[in-house]
């Protein structure tokens, strides 16, 4: 509905709904190579090593690990109060801090060939302790960022507490708000091919909805 409460046809559903919708993994675009990632089964760990071998031996095949990718960490999101310390590698090297975190890259010819030798790569783990529970990682027990010695992302209000804040108070009341954990699953995930263009300007397949704000 529209912000006057009127009803508004939708005019997307009927190509998705008969199979024509499009997606940047159907473009066929000429030379272009595909990459899989391998990424951690373990929520916690320490990366001993990352054998690429067996993978690197197929034919077409090229595995980048953390050690070959020369980015930078990627900051937190550009919100008030987050902890700049808590960054991101785009290749995982020492440690990883989630379940899907990437650890190596496979580029392939094919979407095939790169999910073959993904499955070739060997990663020596060290498991380390994790935890499930906001409330048992706030005790700090249990440090993704050791450096930063909490777990603790971001605060909100004073710094400092009042420990007496409520005493005279004829009633206090307490309780937890408990938010049910959501993720969006679309059928396909954020992507963007880029090719050149017959007049040379790049051409730029996105799935996104801010585009004038992602090709800048």
């Amino acid at each position: 509905m529209s912000i006057l409460g009127t009803r508004v046809l939708r005019k997307e559903d009927p190509r998705f709904l008969v199979g024509k919708g499009r997606y940047v993994e159907n473009l066929q675009l000429e030379g272009a190579l595909s990459i899989t990632f391998v990424r951690s089964l373990l929520a916690h760990a320490r990366i001993g090593g990352v054998d690429t071998s067996a993978a690197a031996a197929l034919p077409g095949v090229q595995v980048f690990t953390g050690a070959d990718v020369d980015l930078p960490a990627l900051p937190p999101p550009p919100l008030p109060g987050l902890e700049a310390r808590m960054t991101r590698p785009f290749v995982a090297t020492d440690v990883v801090r989630f379940v899907g975190e990437i650890v190596a890259i496979v580029v392939s010819e094919d979407r095939a060939s790169g999910v073959d030798a993904a499955e070739l790569v060997a990663v020596d783990y060290e498991p380390l302790p994790v935890v499930v529970r906001p409330q048992d990682a706030e005790k700090d027990e249990v440090l993704l960022f050791p450096e930063v010695g909490t777990n603790v992302a971001a605060r909100a209000g004073a710094p400092e507490r009042d420990e007496n804040l409520f005493d005279g108070c004829e009633v206090v009341v307490s309780g937890s708000h408990v938010s049910q954990r959501m993720a969006g699953c679309p059928l396909e995930p954020r992507s963007a091919a880029v090719e050149p263009g017959p007049d040379g300007r790049l051409v730029v397949h996105a799935q996104t909805q801010a585009p004038h704000r992602d090709v800048m």
